[in-house]
């Protein structure tokens, strides 16, 4: 296996596993005197790092992932790009995930041109670097965020980083609050407001709640496009775990978490088509995730599941507002 790292000046960085029969080659004595820290530091020149199996491990767990994190601290992206079917998909997700980047997968290396020129596009129209949602909870409650964004979470607060935003990008970010309980005829209020390296940005809004009892929560009409956006993450979710299942030969337990996503989103869909079709997916795939996959399926499905959790496009760019 061969592992290549690009890294494009001092702007962005990324990591490509390349494993076509075309990858460049480098003698291991050399892979072995590479120094991560100049490599990463080095400004304007495009540098490709090839390790083998051996290493690639050592090289971008201990260097690569410490390193991703520091450069995120100095306002540097890392995004990584997987080729082929003989790669480690969940280390290079950790790394762009740890790096404020985002992963790719292609199955051709053909592809790889695309991939840099839409990520350095995405660098030349970044308008908010850095950029988080800073979210004020009620007295008591507590959030878990449900897309796979960095989040931390303090007494009262929340704070979700969702790297740099470009022009006209849509993004959509899932949470899920757990309020105070034995609260009823009370209210509740919710204050957010995103925030880059430059401060604040825009204006803070609010939401507020009041307490009921079962009875009268069970009532209230649902929110559809709430539904819609929170289905989508579970199936996603669900998709990825059973991906993992597969991957270790638990086809049974595979089987169980589509099931009961399935389960849980038919509870709530009622005669909504587009939900009813979210879970109807699920199922028609259930048969699949229940049995051996070879490696590039179990790939393209665990990426699919990623960037469905980055709320992306399915090639894993970012989108974008339609032009008025």
């Amino acid at each position: 296996m061969e592992v290549d790292r690009i890294d494009v000046g001092a702007k962005r960085t990324f990591s490509l596993a390349a494993l076509d029969d075309a990858s460049h080659r480098v003698d291991r004595r050399h892979v072995e005197r590479l120094d991560a820290r100049r490599l990463l530091d080095e400004a304007a020149v495009m540098q490709v790092l090839v390790a083998d199996q051996a290493h690639e491990r050592r090289i971008l767990d201990v260097a690569v992932e410490a390193e991703a994190r520091e450069l995120r601290e100095r306002g540097i992206p890392t995004s990584t790009l997987g080729v082929g079917g003989d790669f480690d998909e969940r280390l290079l997700r950790d790394m762009a995930h740890e790096g404020g980047g985002n992963f790719y997968f292609i199955e051709s290396a053909t592809q790889i041109a695309d991939i840099l020129t839409s990520e350095l596009g995405e660098t030349l129209e970044t308008v908010v670097r850095s950029a988080a949602i800073e979210i004020t909870l009620p007295v008591g409650a507590h959030a878990e965020v449900l897309s796979r964004f960095r989040a931390n979470e303090r007494r009262d607060s929340l704070r979700i980083e969702i790297g740099n935003l470009t022009s006209a990008q849509q993004l959509q970010v899932v949470i899920a609050i757990r309020f105070a309980s034995d609260r009823v005829g009370e209210s509740a209020g919710m204050s957010a407001v995103l925030t880059g390296d430059a401060g604040v940005v825009g204006d803070r809004s609010e939401l507020r709640w009041e307490y009921a009892n079962h009875a009268a929560n069970d009532t209230q009409s649902r929110d559809r496009i709430v539904d819609r956006e929170v289905a989508r993450i579970y199936a996603a979710r669900a998709r990825s775990e059973a991906t993992e299942a597969n991957r270790h030969g638990d086809y049974e337990r595979a089987s169980r978490v589509l099931e009961g996503t399935v389960r849980r989103i038919r509870q709530y869909a009622g005669d909504d088509p587009e939900l009813n079709e979210i879970w109807r997916d699920l199922e028609a795939e259930r048969p699949r995730y229940s049995t051996p996959m070879d490696a590039t399926s179990l790939k393209a499905r665990f990426f699919a599941a990623e960037v469905a959790l980055k709320d992306r496009y399915p090639d894993g760019k970012g989108k974008k507002r339609a032009p008025r």
